[in-house]
């Protein structure tokens, strides 16, 4: 996903630079009599800004430390005014006091690795800026101490706290830029000022963008699920890339599109959105295939080659991505028809895949590509809740092709962990399916399938193990195998019911499953 959002920015950094270039004009419409600063004002931002540079060694000098200390007594005095006396002082003056806030906030952050200190002067300075930024002589600063006070969450490892705060950063460049080519310039009073050197702000602005989306990426693979605004917002730059891409001859595009796009694909599965899940992936799959016409043109594809091997990679995740679709949708297919059992206003078989009520009003807006619906409709992955034993055998088998396909480039000798991971998801369809068939004849026989892919599993994988690692994923088949044996048992003791008289032979037959599960647990408990 970084990829497909880095090129997007650096996209538009380029065109800026061009424009930039070609009008040969001041980037900003004010001047420095347009500013309105007061002498104690201005006297603070210098002195923070001396304070900045006197910090920019390893250590903090003594003289930078009384520095620190004099100028805070004069600007805390200044924010009590403010707060009590808020009309009383000038939008500039406010502005210029937040900016040493947040000077200060970085010295004690980067330099003094004071969090808690650098927590208090970013929080006065977004107190300070609160309903003005998205005034162009606030946005970069608001945007920046944002993007700051996360840092100081994340050093104190309040992971909780970090998102909300980049949510906020990316929602107020959203509104500033209104993701138009033209909106105002924004404007950095110290740089009107001669403080610091004036430099392409509108530039700054997109790189300070490019540090949120980045550390958002960062948090979203620990934590995808309740990041909904920066899903709506990597799917409309996808929409909007999809012609784009579609024509461009760089290789890359197609392939960082897709890839960004089965990312989205597994967090809409996460939250049953099925039909955008499925519309998502079929787009990957079909970008996949400019790409490889690209190869292919290009001469590219080759037995050797990097880039083939790369495209192989990249068509057995989608593959993978196909095939635990399908587990999570017959997964929550059951759940849904287990609720209609005690829920008798339930409608089990509904027409598409109904959206989770934790999602946030203005959130649920489907999640399409317009420009791609004829090229992805043909798709024969159901995407709504599975409710007959027929549409769940139809699914189970789109589920087995898709790991099947997976497993012709995760071989257990090319990747024992990545190979480890798909039997394991196998087992997974088939105890799922098994979930949908009433007869419990049948559902020992899916059961006695699922054991035979494991045990195959088993015989070839544990002598390969090369690495801890490896070993580490690989002892989960004996817990799976004993799992799996236990199902059947329980199915097993189940059937006794239905038989009028219990053989010697049946005794003995729940003995033997009995030993194999317990030989399986004592194994999986002797690699851990």
């Amino acid at each position: 996903m970084w990829q497909f959002l880095e090129e997007i920015m650096e996209d538009r950094i380029e065109q800026i630079l061009k424009s930039a270039e070609k009008e040969r004009e001041a980037n900003t419409s004010e001047n420095a009599e347009s500013i309105n600063v007061s002498e104690t004002f201005l006297t603070i931002l210098k002195s923070s800004f001396e304070v900045v540079f006197l910090s920019k060694k390893d250590k903090i000098s003594n003289e930078a430390k009384k520095t620190i200390s004099t100028v805070e007594v004069k600007m805390n005095d200044l924010f009590q005014n403010i707060i009590t006396y808020s009309t009383e002082t000038g939008f500039d003056d406010i502005i210029v006091l937040a900016t040493a806030y947040h000077n200060l906030g970085f010295v004690y952050l980067y330099k003094e690795h004071n969090f808690h200190a650098a927590k208090d002067h970013f929080v006065r300075c977004i107190e300070l800026l609160k309903g003005k930024e998205l005034d162009h002589k606030a946005i970069l600063t608001a945007i920046h101490v944002l993007h700051d006070l996360h840092n100081v969450w994340k050093n104190l490892q309040k992971l909780e706290n970090c998102y909300p705060l980049l949510d906020k950063a990316m929602e107020l460049y959203l509104n500033y830029t209104k993701e138009e080519a033209e909106y105002p310039d924004p404007i950095y009073i110290p740089a009107i000022l001669y403080i610091l050197k004036e430099k392409n702000l509108k530039v700054s602005l997109i790189k300070l963008h490019k540090l949120t989306l980045e550390c958002i990426v960062e948090l979203y693979q620990l934590q995808a699920e309740d990041k909904h605004k920066f899903v709506i917002y990597v799917h409309n730059l996808l929409s909007k890339q999809v012609t784009k891409t579609i024509a461009s001859i760089d290789k890359r595009v197609s392939i960082y599109w897709a890839k960004a796009s089965v990312q989205l694909c597994s967090y809409l599965t996460y939250h049953d959105r099925f039909v955008e899940a499925k519309i998502h992936l079929a787009a990957a799959d079909y970008m996949m295939g400019i790409h490889y016409k690209l190869m292919i043109k290009d001469q590219d594809y080759s037995a050797s080659s990097a880039m083939h091997n790369n495209y192989e990679l990249y068509r057995a995740n989608i593959a993978s991505t196909w095939g635990t679709y399908g587990i999570l949708l017959l997964s929550s297919s059951k759940k849904r028809l287990l609720q209609c059992e005690s829920d008798k206003s339930c409608e089990a078989n509904n027409t598409k895949s109904e959206s989770p009520a934790k999602f946030e009003e203005g959130l649920m807006k489907p999640l399409i590509f317009v420009d791609l619906e004829k090229a992805v409709e043909n798709i024969g992955m159901p995407d709504t809740y599975v409710s007959s034993l027929d549409d769940a055998k139809i699914v189970f088998a789109n589920v087995l092709k898709w790991f099947n396909a997976a497993k012709t480039f995760y071989t257990v000798d090319k990747d024992c962990t990545e190979y480890v991971d798909l039997i394991l998801n196998i087992s997974t369809a088939y105890k799922y399916y098994a979930d949908f068939v009433g007869n419990i004849s049948e559902q020992i026989k899916i059961t006695k399938e699922r054991i035979e892919v494991l045990e195959h599993a088993v015989s070839i994988v544990f002598i390969r193990c090369n690495t801890f690692e490896e070993y580490y994923h690989c002892r989960n088949l004996y817990f799976h195998l004993a799992v799996a044996y236990s199902t059947l048992l329980d199915m097993t003791f189940e059937k006794f019911y239905e038989t009028k008289e219990i053989t010697d032979e049946m005794r003995m037959e729940n003995k033997r499953l009995m030993k194999i599960i317990i030989d399986n647990f004592q194994r999986f408990l002797k690699t851990t």
